[in-house]
């Protein structure tokens, strides 16, 4: 499967981003689409294999709408200028770790995961699993394959130890986060790779001791 149309197809998006251009390759809009629809289906299959937990999702569980909603943003261009795709239990309406995949021209293209913006019992759970497990977490993060794809773990901070957590435990500088992601940026040589899909497998399965240990 080559992305080479797709890109742009994306690429002529962000240049003239209006309803009427959309329109005018309307057709060309929907192969891209549905080009993106069964790369998230093939990478389902794969990704199954390896975390029962997506055997039962489908692509429109986990592909994100074209329109954008312009009702409170300042940027009045109707549609995306990517194609994005979240993969966890429940799609991507789900508070668990998910994995997100987007597709943009220009290199901006990207694998990540986390816990963004997660509610507030969720946020509890994974500060209660690193403060009884937080060697455990601190291994999985430092392992040389995952530091060489994704770095450091990002993150949302606090001002202040929350409520209820002890400043004085080993693990409190991670309870001031209330949210976590990695990412790994894409280049488009490697979104025209034909081996693309098995890399993002291959991505996934480097951090899914991580997605094992928050997934709680």
């Amino acid at each position: 499967m080559s992305f080479q149309i797709t890109l742009a197809f994306l690429e002529s998006v962000k240049e003239n981003n209006n309803t009427q251009r959309l329109h005018t390759y309307w057709d060309l809009y929907q192969q891209e689409k549905n080009r993106f629809a069964d790369f998230v289906k093939k990478l389902l299959e794969e990704l199954s294999k390896i975390n029962s937990d997506f055997k039962d999702l489908q692509p429109k569980d986990c592909i994100f709408r074209f329109n954008r909603d312009i009702r409170f943003s300042n940027n009045k261009n109707p549609y995306k200028e990517h194609f994005g795709a979240v993969i966890a239990p429940g799609g991507k309406k789900s508070d668990l770790p998910c994995l997100y995949i987007h597709l943009q021209p220009g290199n901006q293209s990207m694998i990540a995961w986390g816990l963004y913006y997660s509610p507030a019992p969720i946020i509890h759970k994974v500060r209660n699993q690193i403060a009884k497990k937080y060697k455990q977490r601190n291994k999985i993060i430092s392992e040389p394959s995952f530091k060489k794809i994704y770095g450091e773990v990002h993150w949302k901070e606090l001002v202040k130890i929350p409520r209820g957590y002890d400043p004085q435990d080993p693990a409190a500088k991670w309870f001031l986060h209330k949210g976590r992601y990695v990412n790994h940026m894409l280049t488009d040589q490697e979104i025209l790779d034909p081996d693309f899909l098995e890399k993002i497998v291959e991505y996934y399965t480097i951090l899914k001791p991580l997605n094992d240990f928050l997934e709680i």
